[in-house]
């Protein structure tokens, strides 16, 4: 996801929540700290966008790009409400989409990771219902197997990831993109330049060989990526990667970085919300590596000023570049279930 820091007192609550996980109730404290700080910086956005209206000043479009992994059968029912609130909450739009729409409204893009056959038999039935797009970020070195860079031990062991055959069937549905996760799902900051090459290229080859088209989105495994395996995944084409930050997304220049908010069908119906709307970005983590996208993680308050205001308001540290001239996408929308 974007890197960088931002400075103000939201973001340095992050020390706050940072010890190790422990037993039962401390992990819960830990979930509850963290749920009621991004029901503070909710608060804000909301005084913020008041107090803009107030001065008759227009607001900036706003978007979060969310992950799952897998969704088992037992948690569709959870899947589908939480699909339910996004409707509700933000307008829909696909990961690859090259910049948001002018509106000023609140976006959401949605993102799976590992591929994992129980997406397309639980997640995939109610984005249909619903008209909604997704990314699929699948790793072509645990194709048709379990994947290979889980513990054997692990509960997640159990997942299949999808098949050549799966994912050829899947190259012309219309609400699916597929994108590269890449061979074997290894933390490319450990990885020499010629490795990271290999497992950037050699995935979206093979994944372009299944599919028959361009791939042009990558997710980082882990999330970990810096200024050096970002430029490699420029120079193996890709338009656009992903890491696990939880930055608001389309804050940057270019926007070839975009960070994402972690979900679960086990979220709180309130904390899926509140990630949903990007309450949760203050946890977004820095990399000093990767400054090209530390806008991404500034304070949101400025990123409702529109293009057209360069003066700030409220808080001048939070102002977010604009470009302007956004062009509106074609996306799927809301339409009947």
């Amino acid at each position: 996801m974007g890197q960088g820091r931002g400075e103000g007192t939201v973001l340095s609550l992050e020390s706050v929540v940072s010890w190790p996980a422990g037993t039962f109730v401390e992990s819960a404290m830990k979930r509850l700290l963290k749920l009621a700080i991004s029901l503070v910086v909710r608060a804000w956005d909301i005084f913020v966008a008041f107090a803009l209206r107030l001065v008759g000043r227009r607001t900036q479009p706003t978007c979060v790009v969310i992950y799952y992994h897998a969704i088992d059968s037992g948690q569709r029912a959870r899947f589908a409400r939480q699909m339910d609130d996004l409707l509700r909450l933000a307008q829909p739009v696909p990961a690859g989409l090259s910049s948001l729409p002018g509106s000023p409204a609140h976006y959401c893009a949605i993102t799976f990771d590992d591929g994992f056959v129980s997406v397309i038999e639980n997640a995939l039935p109610e984005l249909e219902l619903r008209n909604l797009a997704a990314t699929f970020f699948v790793p072509t070195g645990s194709l048709g197997g379990p994947p290979a860079w889980v513990k054997a031990n692990s509960p997640a062991r159990r997942q299949r990831v999808l098949s050549a055959e799966q994912l050829a069937s899947l190259k012309d549905h219309r609400l699916l993109a597929i994108g590269s996760h890449s061979i074997s799902h290894p933390n490319f900051l450990k990885l020499d330049p010629a490795q990271a090459r290999h497992e950037l290229e050699h995935s979206k080859a093979q994944l372009e060989a299944i599919l028959g088209r361009k791939v042009g989105l990558f997710s980082f495994p882990h999330g970990e990526c810096d200024a050096q395996t970002i430029a490699l995944a420029r120079a193996a084409g890709y338009d656009r990667v992903f890491t696990i930050s939880p930055s608001n997304a389309f804050t940057g220049p270019d926007n070839f970085v975009i960070g994402r908010v972690l979900v679960d069908p086990a979220d709180w119906p309130l904390e899926f919300r509140l990630k949903l709307l990007g309450a949760y970005r203050w946890l977004a983590k820095p990399n000093p590596k990767t400054a090209e996208t530390s806008a991404s993680l500034l304070p949101l308050p400025g990123a409702y000023l529109s293009p057209q205001v360069r003066k700030p308001f409220l808080n001048p540290k939070g102002i977010v570049s604009s470009s302007p001239g956004l062009r509106a996408a074609s996306y799927p929308g809301k339409s009947a279930r």
